[in-house]
């Protein structure tokens, strides 16, 4: 008995009583495979390239191409929360901590939050000291 492979077209020869009453008959499983891929997939065969794309047209511009600053999608002013607590900012590139350029401190100076609360940059809740030795001996005193 001759038959077609629903996947690839070619005839096959089976015997009939290898013969299902299947509606779809393989040449093989590798066929069968394929065909069911084709069916669970349809996006893998599908042309996808221009407007065929389903997100053809959705984003003019890429996420962040050349965008910087307030330019970007996610942008929150320049701040950004560190996990221990702290806000740093980015200024022409270059990461500070927030505290520190509320003050405009350069050297090695230490600043000290009187609430011990990293995320309360107000400047009557900071304290500068010249050096970690006087932080020290300040924390030991209360």
């Amino acid at each position: 008995m001759n038959i077609k492979c629903a996947n690839c077209g070619k005839d096959n020869e089976i015997f009939l009583s290898r013969f299902k009453k299947a509606k779809q008959h393989f040449c093989n499983k590798s066929c069968h495979r394929s065909f069911k891929n084709k069916i669970d997939n349809p996006s893998k065969t599908r042309d996808l390239a221009g407007e065929n794309n389903p997100m053809f047209g959705k984003h003019p511009i890429a996420w962040n191409k050349d965008m910087k600053g307030e330019e970007c999608h996610n942008w929150k002013g320049g701040l950004h929360k560190r996990k221990d607590g702290y806000y740093r900012i980015n200024i022409d590139g270059e990461r500070k901590l927030y505290h520190r350029h509320i003050l405009d401190i350069k050297d090695k100076s230490v600043v000290h939050h009187k609430d011990h609360n990293p995320s309360n940059n107000s400047i009557d809740n900071l304290m500068v000291f010249n050096t970690q030795a006087d932080h020290v001996k300040f924390e030991a005193q209360e």
